[in-house]
């Protein structure tokens, strides 16, 4: 057995579950032909991580620059006031 493989072995993996809350659903039109600007498209408003084996969650909530829509709010309960003043999402360009 290599090194690698050996040491690969007693790697222990940990899964770590994401959720993500957005402004909307994704414009599947626009998706598919690759037209618009990600502007078009939905924005995270929150952004969740759950590590089961420490019990542990983060949570963090996103200003959109955007409003939220009322039918985003009824599925999630994040409304504009609550993203008010909250750090934007970062994304890369490149």
């Amino acid at each position: 057995m290599t090194t690698a493989l050996a040491a690969a072995s007693t790697i222990r993996v940990r899964p770590i579950f994401y959720d993500t809350e957005t402004t909307g659903l994704i414009n599947l039109d626009k998706a598919r032909k690759l037209t618009g600007s990600l502007d078009d498209q939905p924005a995270i408003v929150e952004f969740s991580a759950f590590d089961p084996s420490r019990n542990e969650t983060f949570s963090v909530l996103i200003n959109p620059g955007r409003k939220i829509p009322v039918e985003a709010q009824m599925v999630h309960h994040i409304s504009n006031a609550d993203v008010l003043g909250k750090k934007p999402f970062r994304r890369s360009e490149e």
